[in-house]
């Protein structure tokens, strides 16, 4: 007579499947819980699995003296961390958890803590009339005028009046952040030196206004209504490059220094990718279906490019340039005017247009909002932020700039004794 079929079972598999259920119906049991209870769920599953399994963390083995039994000896529940003299009913591992002090809530600004009058900020989306610089002052183009600011004292400089036929059209601070350039209405580029009040030279590389500069080292990039770009070595007198850059009036620029490339955006509603190398673009994203002002590299990882388009397509959008490929997009609901990605964390801020003229966070890579901040009461066209990446400054057709510290200052990173 045949002997019967025993199924051979293996009961650290049946707890796995075990523990999994149990996971499984706390989740579908609280999915119905406020977001606030999140971190208490996952505190709780945490503090089950240590239990039923002991801390897999490689730590709690680093060093460890002590023979290890063969497989098949082992109980479920004898984890070789326990403490067998221990009066507590639950593991080390489990009351280290416990004892956690909880991670510090993030709280946001309900309104910016500082506001300054800014009379004749042009309501214009294609210009970038704010760029505050290194040394902690931030420019502002009032009309014909730039205007210096110092984040550190309160002082307000006059810098210069460039005249009535020669508004101020784009503003941006160059090399250590002493010099710092300004377009004009006319097509010329100004370099002034801010410490001495000085002018050092003017250039005159487009026909029609300069709405857009960028910087990387040496090199000042220029866009204009003449839809060309204008590369310029500041050691050198005269403009060294002009290529073709886009169909209508390049609005926006950014370089990203590790990579070389360049981003340039138009109201021909294309985001053009250059190689310093090269006059022909790299890339030509056409996904966008308004202007594209609103660009920004992201500095923590290469090649990660956001961009916003304008009324009609009010999009934010994630471009990878190694791969040439759309990451993600979101449609924000309103214009995206301008953005700028957080120094300190993956978190990129927009600011935007009708209808609510608000600032925005999202979360990289997912896009999640993460705080919507209101307080102009026009459109949200100009955004800068501030050198040590905790506060930006934003301005608006109200003619008002805002204040607000969205970020926590970078953490120090611990120094190891092992190298």
């Amino acid at each position: 007579m045949g002997d019967r079929f025993i199924p051979i079972r293996n009961v650290s598999n049946e707890f796995d499947i075990s523990f999994e259920s149990i996971r499984k119906t706390i989740s579908e049991g609280t999915s119905l819980r406020r977001k606030s209870s999140g971190s208490v769920q996952r505190q709780f599953m945490e503090l089950l699995s240590i239990e039923l399994f002991g801390n897999k963390q490689v730590a709690s083995r680093t060093f460890r003296y002590g023979g290890l039994k063969e497989k098949s000896e082992r109980n479920f529940f004898d984890i070789p961390t326990r403490n067998s003299y221990s009066l507590s009913p639950i593991s080390p591992q489990s009351q280290d958890l416990l004892l956690r002090p909880p991670k510090p809530k993030r709280i946001f600004p309900k309104a910016p803590y500082k506001v300054l009058d800014a009379p004749y900020l042009e309501d214009d989306f294609y210009l970038n009339l704010l760029n505050w610089g290194k040394s902690n002052i931030l420019a502002v183009g009032l009309a014909s005028s730039v205007y210096l600011w110092s984040a550190n004292s309160g002082k307000v400089v006059k810098l210069h009046d460039f005249g009535e036929a020669n508004n101020v059209t784009s503003v941006l601070w160059t090399g250590i952040g002493t010099n710092i350039a300004v377009g004009t209405d006319s097509g010329f580029i100004h370099i002034w030196d801010t410490e001495c009040t000085k002018p050092i030279r003017s250039l005159r590389p487009h026909s029609k206004r300069v709405a857009a500069l960028a910087s990387n080292g040496h090199t000042l990039t220029s866009g204009g209504k003449d839809e060309m770009l204008a590369h310029h070595d500041l050691r050198k007198p005269e403009c060294y490059l002009k290529i073709k850059g886009h169909d209508q009036e390049i609005c926006g620029l950014q370089w990203e220094s590790n990579l070389g490339q360049l981003a340039s955006g138009g109201n021909d509603n294309k985001l053009v990718v250059w190689d310093y190398r090269s006059t022909r673009p790299l890339h030509t994203f056409l996904e966008h279906n308004a202007a594209v002002k609103a660009i920004g590299w992201s500095p923590h990882q290469r090649g990660i490019l956001a961009s916003g388009g304008g009324t009609v397509d009010r999009s934010l959008m994630i471009h990878n340039t190694l791969t040439g490929k759309l990451q993600n997009r979101l449609d924000t609901g309103s214009q995206v005017c301008n953005l700028a990605w957080s120094k300190t964390s993956n978190e990129i801020v927009t600011t935007h247009g009708y209808a609510k003229n608000q600032v925005s966070l999202w979360k990289y890579p997912s896009l999640s909002n993460v705080v919507n901040l209101t307080g102009h009461t026009n459109r949200v066209l100009h955004l800068s932020m501030s050198p040590d990446g905790q506060s930006i400054v934003t301005g608006a057709g109200d003619e008002t700039l805002r204040f607000w510290k969205l970020f926590n200052r970078k953490p120090k990173q611990e120094s190891s004794l092992i190298r």
